[in-house]
């Protein structure tokens, strides 16, 4: 599955959720979009399969690098787009 798909599937029955919870739809869209965009979901790793299957890097280089992906995507890229959401006045 690519992100779309995912983020297709998942984004209804979150925005019902979301609704339920009190919560406003496009805060709880925009969750989702930066959720679906994480490198440590499952459907990510394909990428990282195939290099993996041509032997040219080893399991750990490859964890390693997704490791660090996950990481500064968590550290930084979330932050910065919670920031520039406020900014537009999204959130």
């Amino acid at each position: 599955m690519d992100n779309a798909a995912v983020a297709s599937l998942l984004t209804p029955p979150l925005l019902e959720l979301g609704r339920g919870l009190g919560l406003a739809e496009l805060p709880v869209a925009l969750s989702v979009g930066m959720a679906v965009g994480q490198v440590f979901f499952p459907y990510q790793c394909a990428p990282f399969m195939l290099a993996y299957s041509y032997r040219r890097l080893g399991m750990g280089q490859l964890v390693l690098c997704m490791v660090c992906i996950a990481g500064l995507t968590l550290v930084l890229l979330c932050p910065l787009n919670v920031g520039y959401w406020r900014w537009l006045g999204l959130i």
